[in-house]
């Protein structure tokens, strides 16, 4: 329906209409961007998924989390190659202008070239625990939004899962958009499975900053369990991510077999 705004809703019976539509059909509509009686009750129904065309991703802070050793890999990951690219690639492919700010936390000085040749924010550091990759993407963040208004969350993306789309974490956004409290969790999951990423809300700000040692986000999803919302995986390939050899071999040889390309 396009559009909806102040002239339909002065006219009962279309209201009435639309109503009764509602309730037999899926609509997507476009409402004008006002107030009135009958478009605060449509944004204001329990099914409704409303994205503002004017403001449609809330500003989200996206770390990607690059500093593991890869020891039960027998080295870095990252540089591994992938149908044809190294897996770092994909990670940096798929939150391309997704967030309000990003930045990438790595142990790896090949992880920092690639980063600073494609201008991407990168923390080199040589701390030891998950903790401290968080906490640095955290505060690096922090300081770089301070200009702006304050960050509504952040998101960790793993920088092992190369079939993770940038459709899925858009959605993720949207989703917190909906109904933004700051002490939201959402966590990406598919039929039942938990997995990473994970959106925080602003709530957990300094939690994340002090995380126990070697602790990561999920510390705090188990510490808080009923502020946790799972959104669905487009397939379970997207929760896949890269620990050994056999699990890159297991992706390049599910690629082949489902006739896709990764490259690009």
């Amino acid at each position: 329906m396009d559009e909806l705004g102040y002239v339909e809703t002065g006219c009962v019976p279309f209201c009435d209409a639309v109503r009764s539509l509602l309730q037999k059909k899926r609509v997507l509509a476009v409402l004008r961007g006002q107030n009135t009686p009958f478009l605060d009750e449509l944004r204001a129904r329990k099914d409704a998924f409303v994205c503002n065309l004017d403001h449609p991703l809330p500003p989200i802070g996206g770390v990607i989390m690059a500093s593991g050793l890869g020891r039960r890999f027998g080295g870095n990951k990252l540089l591994s190659d992938l149908d044809g690219k190294p897996l770092m690639k994909y990670v940096l492919e798929q939150t391309e202008g997704v967030f309000a700010r990003r930045v990438v936390v790595t142990r790896h000085e090949a992880v920092l070239l690639m980063c600073q040749e494609q201008n991407i924010d990168c923390v080199l550091h040589r701390l030891p625990w998950r903790s401290d990759t968080v906490r640095l993407g955290v505060e690096f963040l922090r300081r770089k939004y301070e200009e702006a208004d304050a960050l509504a969350g952040y998101l960790f993306c793993p920088s092992d899962q190369p079939f993770l789309t940038r459709e899925t974490l858009l959605t993720m956004l949207l989703t917190y958009a909906q109904d933004p409290k700051i002490e939201t969790i959402l966590r990406l999951s598919y039929e039942g499975r938990a997995g990473a990423p994970a959106l925080f809300g602003s709530a957990y700000e300094n939690g994340l900053c002090m995380l126990p040692e070697g602790k990561g986000g999920s510390w705090l999803i188990k510490k808080y369990p009923q502020n946790v919302r799972g959104i669905e995986a487009l397939s379970q390939w997207e929760l896949q991510d890269i620990d050994t050899p056999e699990d890159l071999q297991a992706c390049s040889t599910w690629i082949k077999s489902a006739g896709i390309s990764c490259c690009g």
